[in-house]
């Protein structure tokens, strides 16, 4: 399954998570075959047509797939990227792993606040 780590509003809705996770496990998906799934959801043309136009989704010969690489190192993440991650892969645990440090510092005092965080789904 995708885990979504610091969604923006698209990314964050509930619908979105379910078809990227669909489309992900699924090859060559039409149109038809995302409604059929998806029944219960309203304006879902909308819904896709928002999706690709952001760049998420791909339609390529009425066929849709994700349209966004999954992560695969550690290399320039940073605490505020939106990152696409499986779950079930190794760099999963990794990410989860990683501790981020955030200094904030002021000057009339000489006042260091050190803030630890860490990536969590």
């Amino acid at each position: 399954m995708i885990n979504i780590f610091n969604p923006d509003k698209l990314t964050r809705q509930a619908f979105f998570q379910d078809l990227i996770n669909f489309l992900y496990q699924t090859d060559d998906v039409t149109s038809r075959q995302i409604k059929a799934n998806f029944p219960e959801v309203p304006k879902i043309d909308r819904l896709i047509e928002e999706y690709v136009q952001a760049g998420y989704i791909i339609r390529d010969n009425k066929c849709y797939t994700i349209g966004f690489d999954l992560l695969d190192r550690l290399e320039n993440v940073s605490l505020d990227s939106q990152l696409f991650v499986d779950d079930q892969s190794s760099i999963y645990e990794d990410l989860t792993a990683l501790t981020f440090e955030t200094r904030l510092t002021n000057e009339a005092n000489d006042l260091v606040l050190v803030e630890k965080n860490k990536y969590r789904s």
